[in-house]
């Protein structure tokens, strides 16, 4: 085992030290969130994504996202991986057998965003309707989020079997409502049932499968979408709340002030996936839809900021029978 990528050692306020992590998509958003928390509760990080060393579009690459995992108290590994790419992926995992021999945490992150929001959804969101949507907007949301978290998976798992390990999908609300666009519901509830019937098949072995889903995410997609006021939260939180009673008059007597009180930071879901990832008895969520602040809530920890914000009422379980 190389010396830069030793596990730590077990103590202290490090609940997964000597554990071994892979986050892709972890140059920014959710998974780098997840990749951060994990690193400081003692995990050593793999980080993947197409940006290495050179931000694109949007700040973060994947060495950054690793630099700051080993400054949170873990170890960080940046690998450049497009997730598109088949035999890029099944790379990563040949470097972690090679590297460490397994693993026992897998986030599946990866996802592009940015590419599909301009081209889908409703006007209203700043997009088109599905029968305006350019025809290549659907591998963004399957080539990507769907078949790339499969080949990752699959290739993960005979790292995982021996050491009973953890894989969490970053998910969402749009499996079970319609969000943001056709194509975006199409690609979570792939992601969804892929999850759920994986776990099916590992059943009868010590590796977990769920899915996390998070409320209102800042990230830096989401930032420069709120810098002309919270409009477009406004339009997006109609869709959240869809399957409440009143809930147009309700979104329309809340204030931008109360708007950014949903808001919760990436960190708040990568605190789930180290509670998750800590915790003896993960083995019987698997298989399951779990929200991050339901997770808040049982597990005790909070966002960064002491709050555990609920922007899509996932606290109301009634309205919300997919989390299970």
């Amino acid at each position: 085992m190389a010396e830069s990528i030793r596990p730590l050692a077990v103590g202290g306020n490090a609940p997964l030290a000597g554990k071994v992590a892979l986050v892709t998509g972890a140059s920014r958003g959710l998974g780098k969130g997840a990749a951060l928390e994990l690193g400081a509760a003692g995990a050593t990080v793999y980080v993947t994504a197409r940006t290495f060393d050179q931000p694109g579009s949007l700040s973060g690459t994947a060495t950054d996202t690793a630099r700051e995992v080993t400054e949170a108290g873990g170890v960080g590994i940046p690998l450049q991986c497009d997730h598109t790419d088949d035999e890029q992926t099944r790379a990563v995992a040949d470097r972690i057998a090679a590297d460490v021999g397994g693993l026992d945490i897998l986030v599946n992150s990866a996802y592009s965003t940015p590419g599909m929001m301009s081209s889908t959804g409703p006007e209203s969101s700043l997009g088109a309707p599905f029968w305006q949507t350019p025809a290549d907007a659907w591998d963004v949301a399957f080539t990507l989020a769907v078949r790339g978290h499969f080949v990752m998976t699959q290739r993960a798992v005979p790292l995982l079997l021996e050491r009973g390990g953890l894989v969490a999908w970053i998910a969402s609300a749009g499996a079970a409502t319609y969000f943001q666009s056709v194509l975006y519901g199409a690609g979570k509830c792939a992601s969804d049932r892929m999850m759920r019937d994986m776990a099916f098949e590992l059943r009868d072995t010590p590796v977990t499968c769920l899915g996390l889903w998070p409320g209102w995410v800042v990230t830096e997609q989401t930032q420069a979408m709120f810098t002309g006021g919270y409009d477009p939260m406004r339009e997006y939180q109609r869709q959240a709340w869809a399957r409440f009673a009143n809930h147009n008059e309700d979104i329309e007597k809340l204030t931008d002030e109360e708007l950014a009180g949903f808001l919760e930071t990436p960190r708040f879901t990568g605190r789930a996936v180290v509670a998750l990832a800590a915790d003896p008895g993960v083995k019987a969520r698997s298989g399951h839809a779990l929200a991050t602040v339901n997770l808040a809530d049982e597990y005790g920890f909070t966002d960064v900021d002491g709050r555990t914000p609920d922007g899509f009422r996932f606290r109301e379980r009634k309205h919300w029978p997919e989390l299970d």
